[in-house]
């Protein structure tokens, strides 16, 4: 008689760890600190489909760190997930809602959990302060249900996140401060699927926290629901389309200042379909689509769709969106050819319309683009495109004060990808924009990769990108009336991506990730607004003499370096080496070689791990 497969695995794990760092001063940063956990993976098969993943106290000191940026916009920056408890399974929680070329973010965004703590802001600074804080919310555990049953997809999440504190030293006096909540995180995905490829879904979403009076800024509770579905007929066409409610609850100061965030405005003069209210205790809203789309076929595809989020609609408490109050429309055609000739193995041409309004009846985009792909017997490809977008209303332009019109503009974009499968293989990505008031950006992305033997490769990346743009946004000036203060910005950035990696054996590993980064920006002819609404650019601004210094000059170096080791089945030990360095000092203009070298001209942050895992199968 067969025995019964096993079904639990677990995976304790150690870790130890020493940061070594400049304390600038500062009598709360220890130059060198050691610490140390522990922690537990649990995976369990409930059924042949159906898994339960759990994490206690998780570490993911082994993961890449993000790439820097440097983000003039009003809006967040998305950086995608790389923790594994995370990563894996991460296709049953999605819920798309702005999708670009097939990447979505939506209803759910996991670096929500375990985020860098909220109320570091609002700490107190000035002459004999110190503050220490966590860079990151601690995740005290985790589970999630996903699989199958029967025709359905399941996926089920909960964490939990604990309270953090910084520490805070006045004048010899010591206190700790609460900057992030006690947190709870609970995400249900469930998803019935037909035998012709339809499916029909359901999500809610739901964020509670406790709060100390310190953080009554944030929300008590979040919450989310909504229905996606994809109905496909005649095997050539489809229906999809979603339906999507949002809820936040919290003190009246929390939920003023929500409805003042980028996402909102509400405090905007010029806005007439919704009003800043101080005293609401919640905020509701809500997002629809649908589009039909003609998904197969030889040679013609197409998809048209309208979409629309209200003015209060914000799901930001555990997933991601960059603004409410839009109403879309979009149309796309694309005739294509998948039969190969000597030359070519596919190709096809694709025409885009897009335009988008707020609910007060401004246009915020419009434009449209064509482009055309191609892909050769050799395995090379190439493609590119031209985009024209029109005058547009920006209502977000001054941050909370009136919109203000924006010149359109016109450009190329392209690509030429080399055969992979080489020993040495190119990417390379192109773009140029510019507008009629000489606004002009450029783009250059050659990436280089070699593998000179099956388990080596060695990646080189630049990234090269000069911006000028006459209508910059820099601050706001109130003296006995507001001054909304553009300036023309002269900015160039330029970074390079180095990685290597090297399977020693089918157990043993190296990954090696460093990223040297500058960025760099001059602002002249200052202005203000005039006439926001005017059609004639001249009129829209006037000058103004700023008397600040808004230019920057940012530089950076991260590495992540990681050596993994099976040493038996299941079980790792990973020897990681992380360093940090910035240096935001501005010696004027952008000079490569200087500005390389300034890089590492600070004193680093070293982080130095060990972390051990033992694998048990039960």
């Amino acid at each position: 008689m067969a025995a019964s497969p096993k079904r639990l695995e677990l995976v304790p794990y150690t870790v130890a760890n020493l940061t070594r760092q400049r304390s600038d001063g500062s009598p709360l940063v220890n130059a060198s600190d050691p610490g140390g956990a522990v922690g537990l993976d649990m995976k369990y098969a409930l059924t042949p489909g159906l898994t339960l993943t759990g994490t206690v106290n998780p570490d993911f000191g082994q993961v890449e760190a993000d790439p820097a940026v440097v983000n003039l916009s009003a809006f967040e920056t998305f950086f995608s997930e790389r923790r594994p408890f995370f990563v894996e399974g991460s296709g049953t929680f999605n819920f798309g809602l702005d999708c670009n070329d097939g990447a979505c973010t939506g209803l759910f965004y996991s670096r929500r959990i375990g985020r860098s703590p909220q109320g570091v802001d609002d700490l107190p600074s000035g002459d004999g302060i110190y503050t220490e804080s966590p860079l990151q919310s601690t995740i005290l555990g985790a589970a999630k249900l996903t699989g199958r049953v029967g025709k359905y997809s399941i996926g089920v999440l909960q964490a939990a996140t604990q309270e953090e504190r910084a520490t805070i030293l006045t004048n010899g006096i010591t206190s700790r401060q609460p900057i992030e909540p006690l947190s709870s995180y609970t995400v249900g995905r469930v998803r019935r699927e037909f035998s012709n490829q339809s499916s029909i879904g359901v999500m809610v979403t739901s964020v509670k926290r406790q709060l100390g009076d310190s953080l009554r800024f944030l929300p008590d509770s979040a919450y989310t629901s909504g229905v996606d579905w994809d109905l496909r007929f005649k095997k050539l066409y489809a229906v999809n389309g979603y339906v999507v409610g949002s809820r936040l609850h919290g003190d009246a100061d929390a939920i003023a200042r929500i409805q003042q965030n980028s996402r909102h405005y509400y405090q905007r003069p010029d806005l007439s379909s919704t009003k800043l209210d101080t005293t609401r205790t919640s905020l509701s809203g809500d997002a629809a689509m649908i589009g039909i789309s003609k998904i197969a076929g030889e040679h013609v595809r197409f998809n048209s769709n309208v979409s629309m989020k209200s003015p209060g609609f914000d799901i930001n408490d555990v997933g991601f969106l960059r603004r409410a109050d839009t109403r879309n429309e979009g149309n796309w055609i694309q005739f294509r050819s998948d039969k190969p000739n000597k030359w070519v193995r596919s190709r096809n041409i694709n025409f885009n319309q897009y335009a988008g309004w707020n609910s007060d009846g401004d246009r915020l985009y419009s434009g449209g683009n064509i482009n055309s792909h191609w892909t050769f017997t050799n395995n090379w490809s190439i493609g590119g495109g031209y985009n024209v977008n029109g005058l547009n209303f920006d209502d977000r332009a001054t941050r909370g004060g009136p919109g203000v019109y924006m010149d359109g503009n016109r450009g190329v974009w392209y690509y030429v990808n080399s055969d992979n499968r080489r020993v040495v293989s190119l990417n390379y990505f192109g773009s140029w924009f510019v507008d009629r008031q000489g606004a002009v950006s450029r783009d250059f992305n050659p990436e280089f990769t070699i593998r000179p033997v099956p388990g080596l490769m060695l990646t080189t990346g630049v990234r090269v990108g000069t911006n000028t743009t006459d209508t910059q946004w820099v601050g706001q000036v109130t003296d006995a009336a507001d001054h909304y203060v553009f300036g023309r910005l002269e900015q160039t950035t330029v970074a390079l991506t180095e990685r290597f990696n090297y399977t020693v054996t089918p157990n043993l590993s190296l990954q090696l990730y460093a990223q040297p980064f500058v960025s760099s920006g001059d602002y002249g002819a200052f202005k203000e607004l005039a006439n926001p609404r005017s059609l004639d650019y001249g009129a829209r601004y006037a000058p103004f003499a700023y008397a600040d210094d808004p230019n920057f000059n940012v530089k950076s170096f991260r590495t992540t370096n990681v050596l993994r080791w099976e040493y038996k089945p299941g079980s790792t030990l990973f020897v990681v080496w992380q360093q940090a360095r910035e240096n935001d000092a501005v010696p004027g203009g952008f000079q490569f070689g200087r500005d390389m070298h300034d890089i590492f001209g600070v004193a680093p942050r070293n982080v130095f791990l060990v972390k051990l895992a033992y694998w048990l199968n039960y």
